[in-house]
């Protein structure tokens, strides 16, 4: 009998992805997001007028009757704090609520962010599971809320992956790869000019599809439920590094004009990375990154740099972190 998955968020950058992995795994997909949401690759989907109604999504669950949830959706601003919290919390809490209604209770999987952590983490490198949080911006505050709900009210079937820096094709151009890649895409085959913030702050970024065969892993493991895991490499990565590497990939001439002064493109904090060794400790492999590849990838020129090269490029960066 095929397997039924249920994704909210599939619309979405690592929604696409965990779609992916769950059709390559023979499951049956089906999207649950609001009316009007973004084209997804499921097999089915089923709209919701009110992402906070427990009736509505009761009958979507009646409907699709999945073995496995997938809590995917969130935004990362909204135009007011109702809109905000009803998105980030409310809908993952009446979700599970739906969920623990039924006879079979389907296993959820919900993601949260490393922002639950908060700035003052930043000093506390790798940043575990047991760091405590202290976010101050509005998306990381309501995504810690629904962790918090999740975790204290349907720990027996439950849990949270935080995501870190998840990287790769689709990535939002709200985000400084996005941003970057659309610039150099956007380039004539002259080439031109790239423009950035600074680029010597280092991330937990890792490859989107490796993070989504994770959150799979998680959800198909039933000794995660109740827990929180980081969903992380481990691995610090500069920013410039992957920078550099697209535009070598370019095909095209690209300067890039680097405004050290204009703070980081990635926000203020130096360097964030997470510790995975709870989820190593379940037996599952962390997410890793392969820069050449992710940079032909982001420029969509299906090319690379070499190994070789891209280790110059990162000797080069580390020697001269102002160049």
């Amino acid at each position: 009998m095929t397997r039924a998955a249920l994704v909210t968020g599939a619309s979405g950058f690592i929604g696409r992805h965990v779609c992916a992995v769950l059709k390559a795994r023979g499951y049956r997909v089906m999207a649950l997001g609001r009316v009007g949401g973004g084209a997804v690759e499921a097999d089915a989907r089923i709209d919701l007028g009110d992402v906070g109604s427990l009736d509505e999504i009761s009958a979507a669950l009646e409907a699709a009757a999945p073995s496995m949830i997938f809590h995917l959706a969130g935004v990362s601003s909204a135009p007011t704090p109702d809109d905000l919290y009803r998105i980030n919390t409310i809908f993952g809490v009446t979700l599970a609520t739906a969920a623990a209604q039924r006879a079979s209770k389907p296993r959820l999987l919900a993601t949260g962010t490393a922002a639950e952590y908060g700035p003052a983490a930043a000093g506390r490198m790798p940043i575990s599971e047991a760091t405590p949080c202290a976010p101050t911006m509005p998306y990381g505050i309501s995504k810690l809320a629904q962790t918090t709900h999740l975790l204290s009210q349907f720990a027996d079937f439950c849990t949270v992956a935080r995501l870190f820096n998840p990287v790769g094709p689709g990535i939002g151009k709200h985000l400084a790869l996005g941003s970057f890649a659309a610039q150099i895409n956007a380039l004539g085959p002259e080439g031109g000019v790239l423009k950035t913030g600074n680029l010597s702050s280092m991330r937990d970024f890792y490859n989107a599809r490796a993070a989504a065969d994770c959150l799979v892993d998680l959800a198909e493991t039933p000794a995660a439920a109740g827990q929180l895991f980081n969903v992380a490499s481990g691995k610090p990565t500069i920013l410039r590094d992957i920078v550099s590497a697209m535009m070598m990939a370019a095909g095209k001439p690209v300067e890039l004009s680097e405004n050290a002064a204009g703070g980081s493109a990635t926000g203020n904090l130096d360097c964030v990375v997470g510790d995975p060794s709870r989820l190593i400790g379940l037996g599952l492999v962390p997410p890793g990154l392969d820069i050449p590849r992710l940079a032909a990838e982001l420029v969509g020129t299906g090319r690379s740099c070499s190994a070789a090269v891209c280790d110059a490029v990162k000797s080069a960066g580390r020697a001269a972190p102002g160049a």
